[in-house]
């Protein structure tokens, strides 16, 4: 049953209520953080005088109350105004203007901000299904109050002030991701785990960085055109060439790391067919050369044959959670690019998840997630 608007102000009073004790002390102003040492970030912000931020930029989503006074969100020429004990997200990565208004009885402007680092956002694409992918803003950013939701910010401030930093370091971090996945189910669910035009790039060359990938071709998998591609990048801080060589020099520098390739064989897997070429990209990244590379990983003699290398769409993923045992080595499953019990496997099935994603005729397996990935990417048989 939808909560009705008495409702909404009986539950902002008592969210302020609940977030009293983040407030900060009479006299201090400027920024004031909260979670530093425990694991999240999460700080106050007080002024005493109307102040108006032109183009701000947010690197990471935010979720923000406001304790005291109001503040306007401007894009363009829309705005929207939240008063004290609204919750609200501000997106990353867009341009607004800011204002905040001091409260006219106290003289006092203050806010709770939460930062959604990439940290919490991977976090939270484990746990959601489906994974949200960028897209227009909602026309709203404004949340409504559930009872759940005001107790979780109570509970988040508890863990915040009143707790041992031993203790808190741990906890903090739940209490927060307890209000960002009740968040979860409403419209601004995507601006808080929405992966970016550069992490759905990555994902696409990932799943075979040998290709020889054109800004167009993963435009046309995005469903986008190449200039629009590279505009969205570069608001992004990069480029399409900056991007395709950071997922190469980093396969490479897995690929190198174990005993299963030979500098060529790495320089293959990621697309270079000039080996000089390769070895000149990889110092410059790494700071050394594939041999320098290649000596720092310890080749136990043997007198078998090597098993052969994964196939190559599982390059990609042996950057993500280790290589394959000699047991996932021989079998025709998603085990040739890694197995369960390897580190970061689940981080892997989520990026898994996110390529598949890109192609719309693909469909998803939640039980089989790289036997999925698999099944999209790889190229059909020849007739």
């Amino acid at each position: 049953m939808p909560i009705n608007a008495v409702d909404q102000n009986e539950l902002r009073a008592l969210l302020l209520s609940r977030l009293a004790k983040l407030r900060a002390p009479a006299g201090v102003h400027g920024t004031v953080p909260h979670g530093t040492d425990r694991g999240v970030r999460v700080f106050g912000y007080c002024v005493q005088e109307r102040e108006r931020i032109a183009r701000s930029r947010m690197e990471h989503p935010a979720v923000v109350v406001v304790l005291s006074g109001t503040k306007e969100v401007w894009r363009g020429d829309v705005a929207q105004t939240f008063a004290a004990g609204v919750p609200f997200v501000i997106p990353a990565g867009m341009d607004f203007d800011l204002v905040n208004n001091p409260d006219p009885t106290s003289g006092r402007y203050e806010s709770i901000c939460i930062t959604v680092d990439e940290a919490l956002r991977q976090t939270l694409r484990s746990s959601l299904r489906p994974v949200q992918v960028a897209g227009p803003i909602p026309d709203r950013l404004d949340v409504d109050l559930t009872p759940a939701l005001v107790e979780a910010y109570g509970h988040a401030a508890s863990a915040l002030t009143g707790l041992g930093v031993a203790v808190a370091a741990t906890l903090a971090r739940y209490r927060v991701l307890e209000i960002l996945l009740l968040l979860a189910e409403m419209p601004v669910a995507g601006m808080l785990t929405a992966v970016g035009r550069r992490e759905q790039v990555e994902a696409i060359i990932c799943a075979d960085p040998g290709h020889a990938w054109q800004v167009g071709e993963i435009a046309a998998e995005l469903g986008i055109g190449a200039s629009t591609l590279r505009r969205q990048l570069d608001r992004a801080g990069t480029s399409f060439r900056e991007v395709l060589l950071s997922v190469r020099m980093t396969t490479a520098g897995a690929l190198l790391g174990s005993s299963g390739y030979s500098v060529m064989q790495a320089a293959q897997a990621v697309g270079y067919a000039s080996r000089s070429h390769f070895s000149r990209h990889v110092q410059a990244v790494h700071g050394k050369t594939p041999r320098q590379l290649k000596a720092a990983v310890w080749d136990p003699p043997s007198t078998d044959a090597p098993p052969p290398p994964p196939p190559p769409i599982c390059h990609g993923w042996i950057v993500r959670f280790g290589e394959a045992d000699a047991t996932g080595m021989r079998t025709a499953s998603w085990a040739q690019c890694g197995g369960s019990e390897q580190p970061g496997a689940a981080y892997a099935a989520e990026i898994a998840k996110l390529a598949v994603s890109t192609r719309p005729a693909c469909k998803f397996d939640e039980r089989s997630p790289f036997w999925s990935f698999r099944t999209c990417f790889s190229p059909p048989p020849e007739s």
